[in-house]
Formats: C-alpha cells, structure tokens, sequence
C-alpha cells in the first residue's frame, strides 16, 4: 500500500482530519497540513511524493480512482455517474458542511473540486454495490418537494428564492439525479431497482451536513418531467411543481443560447421519442419542449402537481408554491426571497431585468411558425389547467406537515 493511501485510510476514519484539510484553499497550506498528518500518523510521506500526486491532478480535474468505500463517509456527496470496464460507478467529493451556495450543483462541485483535498482524495464505488449496501451513518432529509419545468422559465429563480429560506437545501440539476434519470428514460427498468436507486441518490444529496438543514427540494432538469413516473415511485405523495412560460419567449431564449436538451449530440433525442433531426432547427427546439409540456399535461391529472406561469414570479414562490410544499415561510424568509428575486438567478452577481418585452420583439418567422405547429395548444390548456388550478386548488393535494 503506497503513503498516499495509508494517508486516505487515516482521513477517511476521521471525519475531523477531513473537515480540516477538506477546507483548505492554499495548496502551500494544504500541502504542510498533510505533511504533518502523515508525520503524526508515522507515514513516510515526502514532499516530493505529495507534490506529485497533487501535481499529477490540475485544478478542476479528479485524481485517480482511491480505494472503494461503500456508503461514503458523512460530508461526501455524490459527484457524478460514469462507466469504466463495462460497469456504471458512482464518483463522491467532499463538500463537508459547506452550503450549496451556487445557482446550479455542477457550479457548487466545480468549487470544491478545485481545492488539493479533492484533487488529492478520491471516492468511486460500483454503482450496483454502491445502490445494494446499508445505507450510511449520515442523517438525510427526504425532499418536501420537485420541481419540474419547460426550461428557461423562472425555475432556477423559484430555486434560488427557495434556497434563501432558513434552513432550506435546495439541489439544483445534480448530474448523478440525471444519470439515473436518463438511465430509465433510455432502457425503462421494471419493478422497484430503478426507483430505488433514484431514492437513494437523493437522500445522498440531502445529506445533513450543517446541522440546520430541515427542508429540502430538488430542483430538476427540464427533460425529467418525462420521467415523473419514476420520480412518484421514489417519493410517492412529494408534490411537485410545472413552471412554465410563453413559448415564444422560451423559443427565443434557446435561439440566443441552446440548453443541452437542443442539441442531440449531448441528449439523445430518442429520450423525448424524437427522430434525429437532420438539423437542430426552430422544428426540433418546438419539438422538444411540446414534449415535456405534454408530459406535464398528461401527468397532471394524477395529482400532487401545481402548474406556475413565469408571469406569476417573483410572488407566486412564497403564495403558491411554498405552501403548495408545505413549507411554512416567515417573514424573514419572505424578505430574504424577495432579495434573491431581484438578482439574476443564473448571475446573482448582476440585477434582474425583465426581458419578456424584449424577447416578444426578437421573435423570428421560423420560431412563430415552430410555436405554431408545436407549442401554442400546449400552451393555450396549461394556462386553462393553471387558472382551473387556481380556482379550486391542486387536483389531489398534499399538503406536507410544516418544519
């Protein structure tokens, strides 16, 4: 066994050995914290040795795959689903009690990712043995509520606004949910294994790290609305949300810059039912966003769901949709979501600016008849579900216990 992994069997078994160097920014500073652990431990570890392992891995990129540990320790969370020799594995980074201050999870990962304990440390175990084990030691919450949406329609401000509650986690398009997700929408799998596995990754992520966490949402990639099914035999009475917006609106946002759902090469198309296109045009675009709004047509009748329209935002997070997850908001928490509803939820760094007007006035010909053949029906019944919706309440509500 080399010094490096003599070193990670000592981290590993103390969680206050990981919280000190799993923080640590400076690579000078981490690289003399760890050199006197291994000193303390009686590891022969070099300098030499250490920079090199650390030397091998830039910023941003993982080290090579460390000893199996199956559940991870507390303050790991999953980081990614990959395959190696023919097997799916689960990938962990260490965030340790930190927030998920960031719009996105990928964003949150991307940071923490960078610092020398998780460019020098590495957790993967097979994805099957992983999914089969005792759960861990570490207490998770289990999501109060989803949300779902057509894509470019307030859902990562309605996230963020969420997020700035007392004690919220909210996880934001984490890719091993997607993985898992994808993974069912490709090769649909029968019986309890698929949502199971989905049920454990999420409470992975709801882990309780802080010690103030007490409720939890996961927000969702757009596509996922397809795969509700699956999402309602994991977490079976959660509510969900649909947030929405004029599809013309939506259609120019993606002709300024394409989500990945737009570009075949990076989502099938097969997992929305398409044929390949022979070009990712308006057409396809239309396609693709029809199909989630169809599913959350078809899937609205079942119950649990709750259908928002951007122009509801930034008011409907703490009138309707809150409560619509049973999560009692107080006045500190409405004034912390109105203060997140002035930002720009993609950049909190810069001001909101409306910009519907703007984006009425940049619709092209190719998207007004693209919206026609695709979108504007689908558009025209969640508006008459939404306002039924909201004169009789959500069909088949639960309302969750407040925290």
């Amino acid at each position: 066994m080399g010094n490096i992994d003599r070193l990670q069997g000592v981290v590993l078994a103390d969680p206050a050995l990981q919280a000190r160097l799993g923080r640590i920014e400076d690579r000078a500073a981490f690289i003399e914290s760890t050199l006197g652990v291994a000193q303390a431990c009686s590891i022969p570890l070099g300098r030499r040795e250490l920079e090199e392992a650390l030397g091998a891995n830039p910023a941003g990129a993982r080290p090579p795959q460390r000893p199996v540990t199956t559940p991870a320790p507390a303050g790991w969370l999953p980081a990614r689903v990959f395959q190696q020799d023919d097997r799916l594995w689960l990938d962990w980074a260490y965030f340790g009690v930190e927030r998920l201050g960031e719009p996105f999870f990928e964003q949150s990962l991307q940071r923490v990712q960078r610092r020398p304990f998780n460019r020098l440390f590495r957790l993967a175990a097979p994805l099957e043995a992983w999914s089969a084990a005792p759960d861990g030691a570490a207490p998770s919450l289990k999501p109060s509520g989803l949300i779902f949406h057509m894509s470019r329609c307030g859902s990562t401000l309605a996230a963020q606004m969420l997020a700035a509650c007392d004690g919220a986690l909210v996880v934001s398009e984490a890719a091993p949910i997607d993985a898992i997700v994808r993974l069912d929408l490709s090769h649909p799998a029968t019986g309890p294994a698929r949502s199971d596995l989905l049920h454990r990754m999420a409470l992975a992520l709801g882990q309780i790290r802080s010690g103030d966490e007490r409720r939890y949402l996961l927000k969702l990639d757009s596509w996922h609305m397809l795969a509700l099914p699956l999402f309602r035999q994991a977490f079976p009475g959660v509510p969900w949300v649909f947030l929405y917006r004029e599809p013309h609106e939506v259609m120019v946002s993606q002709m300024r810059r394409r989500g990945i759902q737009m570009i075949p090469e990076l989502v099938p198309p097969s997992l929305f039912g398409l044929d390949p296109p022979g070009a990712a045009t308006e057409d396809y675009w239309a396609q693709v966003l029809a199909t989630v709004c169809d599913a959350a047509l078809r899937h609205h009748p079942e119950g649990q769901g709750l259908l928002v329209n951007y122009d509801e935002l930034p008011q409907a997070v703490w009138t309707r949709i809150a409560p619509h997850f049973g999560l009692a908001c107080s006045e500190g928490d409405r004034r912390r979501m109105a203060e997140a509803a002035r930002l720009d939820a993609k950049s909190p760094a810069t001001a909101f600016s409306a910009d519907g007007a703007a984006k009425r006035g940049a619709v092209t010909q190719p998207i007004r008849l693209a919206c026609q053949r695709h979108l504007d029906d689908l558009y025209r019944r969640l508006e008459a579900l939404r306002l039924a919706e909201m004169a009789t309440g959500p069909r088949g509500a639960t309302r969750n216990a407040p925290p």
